[in-house]
């Protein structure tokens, strides 16, 4: 229910800003005098192409919620591979999957932002398949 309440008011600071945001370029926009008024139009797409567009991509992308694990293994695609487990300095527990390498190599697979590591099985399985050792 929290989750809900607080959608609804990031909806509604959405609209604030952007009432806000348009309010204040009209407002600047006829605060210039004659025919440099014409370059706020430029300088307005500068500004969305350049600053905010950028921003948008990045906050969606950083801030996705957490994916399902789902059930996939190694196993699935014909690997054998180990369960690991590594304690951080800090306390925190991680989980990964092993597969052993076989030309010596191995490569450390992460997964995105809100992803999960059988997201990137088939990723891990091609190295594997190619002789790479995978930790993911």
């Amino acid at each position: 229910m929290a989750a809900d309440t607080a959608a609804v008011l990031a909806a509604m600071m959405l609209a604030a800003g952007l009432f806000l945001l348009i309010w204040g370029a009209v407002a600047l926009t006829r605060a210039i005098p004659g025919w440099w008024r014409l370059l706020a139009i430029p300088a307005a797409l500068a500004l969305l192409w350049f600053v905010l567009f950028p921003l948008t991509v990045a906050i969606n992308v950083t801030n996705r919620p957490p994916s399902p694990l789902g059930s996939a293994t190694p196993a699935a695609d014909g690997l054998a591979y180990r369960n690991v487990a590594f304690r951080t300095a800090d306390g925190v527990r991680l989980s990964a999957w092993y597969i052993p390498a076989r030309n010596g190599a191995a490569a450390v697979v992460l997964p995105g932002s809100g992803s999960t590591r059988t997201t990137v099985l088939p990723q891990a399985a091609v190295l594997a398949r190619h002789g790479y050792g995978a930790l993911w």
